[in-house]
């Protein structure tokens, strides 16, 4: 199985699955059968330890608003919510 990362949706595709980085609050609707976010929420709203707790919850939530539907829509093959752990997002 072939994959190929990309960040807009009129790119060609050539893989068995299309992917797609997707760092919208709402996902894109799914524009191909077989269709995977590859990435979700991540830098778009970073956390660390030391966040108050209403930020933390917010982090979660917002995996959450995208999960659900991924996960209830069978045009998508998944999700993978990125948490950007491999770098320092924020101070």
């Amino acid at each position: 199985m072939t994959v190929g990362i990309r960040y807009f949706q009129e790119s060609e595709f050539l893989e068995d699955v299309f992917t797609m980085n997707d760092f919208g609050f709402h996902p894109e609707a799914a524009n191909h059968p077989r269709y995977l976010n590859t990435e979700f929420v991540g830098h778009t709203y970073p956390t660390k330890t030391i966040d108050q707790v209403e930020r933390l919850t917010e982090h979660t939530l917002r995996h959450a608003r995208i999960h659900d539907p991924v996960g209830l829509q069978p045009q998508y093959a998944g999700g993978i919510g990125w948490c950007a752990f491999d770098y320092n997002t924020h101070g």
